[in-house]
C-alpha cells in the first residue's frame, strides 16, 4: 500500500442541514446525517431560531455507535437557549459543558475520541451518521424551531512520491 498524506482542509467542504420543528404531539424528533468513509466533521452549529414552547426539551448528538457521544441532553428550552442563538460547536459559542458525551475528553476538550479504533473524534474512516434527536417530555406547543448544519469534508488523498 503506498503511503499518503491526509489533509483534512484539502476537498469540499459539505453540509447537511437539518430543520427541526416543534409538533403538539411528537416525544422525539430525530434526523440521521450520513457521514462517507473517510469523513471530518468540521463544525456542528446549532441556531435557536424559536423558543420550544415545552419545560423540559433537550438536544441529543452522536452517531450510530452512540447516540449522544457529542452532546447529551443539551437543553433546549426557552430558560436555557433563548432564541435567536446561534451555537458553534467547535468553537464552544454556547455553553454546552453539562451536556458533553462520552466523546469528550473534558468540558474544555471538544470531541477527541470517538466509538470505535476506526472512528474516532471528528474522523470517520468507516463512515457513520450523525444522529440528531431533540427529546420533548410532555408535548403540547407548537413553538420551536432549530436548525443544525454539519459541516463536514472528505479529504483527497495526496500520494507521496518516494525516490
Amino acid at each position: 500500500m503506498p503511503n499518503s498524506i491526509y489533509l483534512a482542509k484539502v476537498g469540499t467542504l459539505q453540509t447537511a442541514r437539518v430543520d427541526f420543528v416543534e409538533d403538539a404531539t411528537s416525544v422525539s424528533h430525530t434526523a440521521s446525517v450520513p457521514l462517507p468513509a473517510g469523513s471530518v466533521i468540521q463544525d456542528i452549529y446549532i441556531y435557536s431560531r424559536a423558543n420550544w414552547g415545552d419545560d423540559a426539551v433537550t438536544m441529543d448528538i452522536g452517531d450510530t455507535a452512540d447516540p449522544n457521544g457529542y452532546l447529551a441532553a443539551f437543553p433546549m428550552d426557552d430558560a436555557e437557549v433563548a432564541a435567536p442563538q446561534v451555537g458553534s460547536w467547535l468553537s464552544n459559542t454556547f455553553n454546552a459543558a453539562e451536556a458533553y458525551g462520552a466523546y469528550c475528553l473534558a468540558a474544555a476538550d471538544r470531541p477527541l475520541v470517538g466509538p470505535t479504533s476506526n472512528n474516532f473524534g471528528w474522523n470517520y474512516v468507516a463512515g457513520s451518521n450523525l444522529i440528531i434527536t431533540i427529546n420533548v417530555t410532555t408535548p403540547s406547543a407548537t413553538t420551536g424551531r432549530t436548525t443544525v448544519v454539519v459541516y463536514y469534508t472528505v479529504p483527497v488523498s495526496i500520494p507521496i512520491v518516494s525516490t
